[in-house]
């Protein structure tokens, strides 16, 4: 009887032993780098390194491996990221929920506010006046042919022989453009067939790279060449 209760605490000082040497589970977690917008690439990573294997389930239908390891979502929605590391021989799995959101899909030019303009140069000589001032929004692009051309999409009214007086310069173009395009803004003296520019500048940005999209409508100041002012911009999503 005493042998068997040796026996038993022998074997009970064994199991507890070899429990006691098995590794504990690894503790981590997913972080990741980009911004959470569609169309943007996100890289994901495990918080801690060292497993045999990372296998990725990034909820949208495409895996990966490795860590870290990148992922683009073409479309905004929740996301459910797992990560599967192998530790010795072992699986361990992790998750985090991610929300992706959506860019404008066109923006619209609400106001154009000119604070300063070169009106002191003699613009217009046969008169000695002010400049007769317009402003242009156009698009520059590039043919299959490598040639560069300008698409307008605003020409302003011409405001006559502007002064100190005449400052600010508002201009209310209300027009809807692709989000994904930067956009020149142009300021130029009306002088018959030979118009002058005053001030010229790519000073819309593609917004489809602009973060965060916090608000709807933003303010964008500017500077381009003596002209100053600001843009006000609507988001459309």
């Amino acid at each position: 009887m005493k042998n068997l209760f040796a026996l038993l605490l022998l074997g009970l000082f064994t199991i507890t032993a070899f429990n006691s040497c098995e590794k504990a589970p690894p503790v981590f977690s997913i972080g990741y780098d980009g911004d959470l917008y569609e169309g943007e690439s996100i890289c994901f990573e495990a918080s801690s390194t060292g497993y045999d294997n990372y296998a990725w389930n990034f909820g949208n239908g495409r895996y990966g491996g490795g860590s870290p390891y990148c992922n683009t979502y073409t479309t905004a929605g929740t996301y459910t990221v797992e990560l599967t590391v192998t530790s010795g021989g072992k699986n361990y799995t992790s998750t985090e929920e991610i929300t992706i959101k959506s860019k404008p899909r066109k923006i619209k030019i609400k106001k154009i506010t000119l604070t300063n303009v070169d009106y002191q140069s003699n613009w217009d000589p046969h008169d000695s006046s002010g400049p007769d001032a317009y402003l242009t929004i156009t698009e520059s692009t590039l043919s299959n042919t490598g040639t560069w051309s300008k698409i307008e999409h605003y020409q302003s009214p011409i405001i006559q022989n502007v002064t100190a007086n005449s400052l600010p310069l508002v201009y209310t173009p209300n027009i809807e453009l692709s989000s994904g395009i930067s956009y020149d803004i142009a300021l130029y003296d009306e002088d018959g067939t030979s118009d002058h520019t005053m001030a010229l500048g790519a000073y819309i940005p593609s917004l489809a790279r602009a973060f965060p999209f916090t608000d709807t409508n933003i303010t964008l100041d500017f500077t381009f060449d003596s002209a100053k002012g600001s843009v006000e911009i609507e988001y459309i999503y």
